[in-house]
């Protein structure tokens, strides 16, 4: 790998960079040509706060005093946002397994998992070492869903709490109160509400199809308006095409004119919908401006499971149909290594890669490349955008590979991280050993 300052500004040079993370006010000024692999050939100065001072054309950047560091056109991404995870339960998996992979099975495990109550320090560990792995792979923002249910806010509230203030120079974290809309319909929901507000969070329903469904989603919007929180939803994460809590749930935000941040998460049952139906619910979402997280490495190993028959349908949100209403679509990693995906490594490269190719969005890899970066980030509101621009944080993920093809052919390959214009030390850019957590995974210590 290249070898960046440790000290003082720097230029890189010879960057290829996804047009998806590419600020276009900077591309269009500088008349960024796009290669045909989708993205753009720049060069960086970044000063000794760690902030981009320019953004040049690789092939027009003016002579400098700068230390270059050249990148022989390997690929440099910003750090990326996870818009929707569940680092509470993560690593849960051989303790809390999912027998028969349904969904059904995967709440079932979860629930059993969480009869003993979690302990502030296991909570902390499995946290932890989720973050210590996104940090690895290049993730700068993770907005997390935490258990909620009644009984169940502590010890991970406290534990989350603690981490977001040891984690805050490194990734920003935004929890989301996650429990069953059914259970906000009582006075716990603003019992909920108010810690979510407590903790400067997102109140995070999840929705099941019913007909209860709709007056779920009104609670849900009036405890938000209430406490005055952004309102994240998982909603369709079935392969019922007659489900139809994304509709609900953009009619109540147009119907009240609302103003705040509305997140989508799942919405599978969207692409089983006949395509004047589903087209129009696409309008409606973008009308309502909500964003829609696609997270399909969890429902594809979830959804249509059925151990006598290869699965026909898959659990992925029609990801070009919302995109091109104008809907903000994110993708997200959603669960890993619990009960409801035994895999998964907080890598947002290997999620983009895998929704891109199960979507058919790997033509276009450039331009979708903002579902991992600028999209998330700015649905999160934590930080300033996501995109390479003069002012914005030297936030970067340098690869080897010099296209998409090389990168995501090889995701084990050394990829060096670079926070505020400085490189992470080897330790922290290496994810963490698996033994770590070796007591509390339900793993006996190696002997």
């Amino acid at each position: 790998m290249i070898s960046i300052p440790q000290t003082g500004p720097w230029r890189l040079a010879d960057a290829t960079v996804p047009i998806g993370m590419v600020s276009v006010a900077i591309a269009e000024k500088l008349g960024l040509k796009p290669t045909q692999d989708g993205c753009y050939r720049v060069s960086l100065d970044i000063d000794a706060k760690g902030l981009v001072e320019a953004v040049w054309p690789a092939e027009a950047a003016p002579e400098t005093q700068l230390a270059v560091v050249r990148a022989g056109n390997a690929h440099v991404w910003t750090r990326m946002a996870d818009l929707h995870t569940h680092i509470d339960k993560s690593q849960t998996w051989h303790r809390a397994p999912n027998r028969d992979g349904t969904f059904n099975g995967a709440k079932e495990a979860a629930k059993a998992d969480r009869t003993a109550p979690w302990s502030h320090e296991d909570a902390n560990a499995r946290m932890e070492f989720a973050l210590k792995c996104a940090l690895a792979h290049g993730t700068r923002s993770i907005r997390t869903h935490l258990d909620s249910q009644k009984g169940r806010t502590q010890p991970t509230w406290e534990a989350f709490s603690d981490l977001r203030e040891r984690w805050a120079d490194r990734i920003a974290l935004q929890p989301c109160a996650s429990l069953g809309a059914a259970k906000l319909m009582d006075e716990y929901g603003d019992e909920v509400a108010a810690l979510t507000a407590q903790y400067n969070g997102v109140l995070g329903p999840v929705l099941y199809h019913g007909p209860e469904a709709a007056a779920q989603v009104r609670r849900a919007f009036d405890l938000a308006e209430r406490h005055d929180l952004p309102i994240d939803f998982h909603t369709d994460e079935n392969l019922d095409p007659t489900s139809n809590g994304l509709s609900l749930i953009a009619e109540e935000a147009i119907h009240r004119n609302w103003q705040g941040n509305i997140v989508c998460g799942h919405c599978c049952s969207l692409s089983l919908k006949p395509a004047d139906e589903a087209e129009r619910i696409a309008d409606r979402v973008a009308e309502a401006g909500i964003g829609v997280v696609a997270l399909p490495m969890t429902n594809i190993y979830l959804l249509g499971r059925d151990a006598a028959s290869t699965p026909v349908y898959r659990g992925l949100a029609p990801i070009h149909l919302l995109r091109a209403a104008g809907v903000p679509v994110a993708f997200g990693s959603d669960n890993c290594r619990d009960a409801f995906h035994p895999y998964g490594d907080h890598d947002l490269v290997e999620v983009f890669r895998e929704t891109a190719r199960i979507g058919h969005a790997d033509m276009s890899w450039g331009p979708w490349a903002d579902a991992v970066a600028a999209v998330p980030d700015r649905l999160i509101g934590l930080q300033d955008g996501n995109s390479l621009k003069p002012g914005a944080a030297a936030d970067l993920v340098i690869f080897r590979g010099r296209s998409f093809s090389e990168v995501f052919s090889r995701l084990g390959a050394p990829r060096m991280i670079v926070v505020k214009g400085r490189a992470l030390s080897e330790e922290e850019a290496t994810p963490p050993a698996f033994s770590e957590l070796d007591g509390i995974t339900g793993l006996a210590p190696a002997e």
